[in-house]
């Protein structure tokens, strides 16, 4: 039963042992593992409140691989953009055509990179993209 007056809090702050978890994820050699954070008691403006939860990741999972080193490391980095478009613009989903009057919150794309390095030299990567959008256009996707 979740209590009325509980709400989200930065990983590694709240009652769940986070840190644990993440060593033992390590410990199991779990591979590939994909960590996605969501934050929604600020849900106006959440932008430092998942750069907190990212921070702390980033952080412990270093302090894990210098613990012990695997050999064949994860690497993993993010960054954050705003992607909102200064113009005027017809907005989507609309059963008329309905034109923004301006920017009411950023939109944000936040990319991860991972990657592992095996002791033969292989690599496996990964890119994943949260964008704030609902469409991504194909020729867009297309650009490499």
């Amino acid at each position: 039963m979740t209590h009325r007056k509980s709400h989200d809090v930065w990983w590694g702050t709240g009652r769940g042992d986070l840190a644990e978890a993440l060593r033992e994820l390590h410990r199991l050699g779990v591979r590939p593992t994909l960590f996605a954070i969501e934050y929604a008691h600020n849900w106006d403006d959440n932008r430092n409140d998942i750069a907190q939860c990212a921070k702390f990741f980033a952080e412990y999972v270093k302090t894990i691989e210098a613990a012990a080193p695997r050999r064949d490391p994860l690497f993993a980095d993010w960054a954050g953009a705003d992607i909102s478009r200064p113009r005027l613009e017809a907005l989507t989903g609309q059963l008329h055509q309905c034109i923004s009057a301006g920017i009411r919150d950023p939109l944000t794309a936040t990319p991860s990179a991972l990657e592992t390095r095996g002791p033969d030299g292989q690599r496996e990567q990964a890119l994943l993209i949260s964008a704030d959008r609902i469409m991504i256009q194909r020729v867009i996707q297309d650009q490499r």
